[in-house]
């Protein structure tokens, strides 16, 4: 284990830390991913091991395509293997997926239900005032990220029935992103209970959008 894979075994197991901690993870729930892609490895957690327990040896390295290449007895890549590997193609700006089971976004996908607002700034600017549900597809299968191509543009989408996917240029930046739209989630489910979600007015709406595509042009390639 040189430098370099011991570095993406570790921010998998930090951020598997990281997300259970903040009750985004299920004890076997969700998977994590990084791809090195200079060396054209994918780094995942493995099947039914709890992500707060994990060692750096127990980190499943395949090639892009999620065929193995270095895993420890006994266990295996997660299940979600080749849904991180088609997202890792199709979008090649993207190294890190986060798919988790979050409970106020699981409870949006499960109802088919965008995470969609006009009266929240932060997610005006940062996704674009929505979270849409990708259509629903079979777990384990390529085929939960088929409405994908649709969103080509969104770095979080949910998965109906089952839960949300967060996308990043690395792992810092996918787990911010599962956080910020839990908390959309949840603000927007609160308020909604409370009767009023009042709009911000159209042309506040279109200084917000200006300011997300200055942040967009500025974002490092």
């Amino acid at each position: 284990m040189d430098t370099r894979d011991a570095y993406f075994r570790e921010k998998i197991i930090e951020s598997g830390q990281w997300l259970t901690a903040r009750g985004m993870v299920g004890t076997f729930e969700g998977n994590i991913s990084a791809l090195d892609r200079e060396r054209g490895r994918l780094y995942i957690t493995p099947s039914g091991r709890a992500k707060d327990t994990l060692t750096p040896e127990m980190v499943v390295v395949t090639d892009p395509e999620g065929n193995e290449l270095v895993r420890k007895e006994g266990l295996k890549a997660s299940s979600e293997i080749v849904m991180h590997a088609r997202m890792y193609a199709m979008r090649p700006d993207v190294n890190a997926c986060v798919h988790c089971h979050a409970p106020f976004s699981t409870a949006f996908a499960l109802n088919h239900t965008p995470i969609r607002t006009d009266a929240m700034a932060e997610l005006r600017v940062m996704y674009g005032g929505e979270v849409p549900v990708l259509p629903y597809g079979e777990p384990g299968t390529e085929h939960l990220v088929d409405g994908y191509g649709e969103h080509r543009d969104k770095n979080v989408v949910l998965l109906a029935n089952h839960g949300m996917l967060a996308l990043g240029k690395d792992l810092d930046e996918a787990c911010g992103r599962t956080a910020t739209v839990e908390a959309a989630a949840k603000i927007l489910f609160i308020s909604r209970l409370m009767g009023r979600n009042v709009p911000i007015p159209p042309e506040e709406l279109e200084k917000l959008d200006k300011i997300a595509e200055r942040m967009a042009a500025e974002r490092p390639r």
